[in-house]
């Protein structure tokens, strides 16, 4: 999986999880809390499929650890675990 380039807009960075595809972004959607998806209104439309990039990068990580090396899936956090940014 290749890891997604981060977006700017108004010093938030972010990722949309329709960048994913659905079995990433549905694994990413369910570790996150409150905070991490966030609402963009740009050009008067609402962005509602934002994440914030820390909380992505994290996930990434996680997932990328697995995807790496199926034998560590025991020995990594479950991945279903809230993942909070900053």
């Amino acid at each position: 999986m290749n890891k997604l380039t981060k977006r700017s807009y108004k010093g938030i960075y972010y990722i949309r999880l329709s960048s994913l595809t659905q079995a990433h972004a549905e694994s990413l959607n369910s570790t996150l809390n409150n905070r991490s998806l966030v609402k963009i209104l740009m050009n008067d439309v609402v962005i509602s499929d934002c994440v914030l990039y820390d909380a992505y990068e994290k996930w990434y990580a996680k997932v990328s650890l697995i995807e790496a090396n199926p034998s560590t899936r025991n020995t990594v956090p479950h991945l279903a675990e809230p993942i909070t940014a900053g």
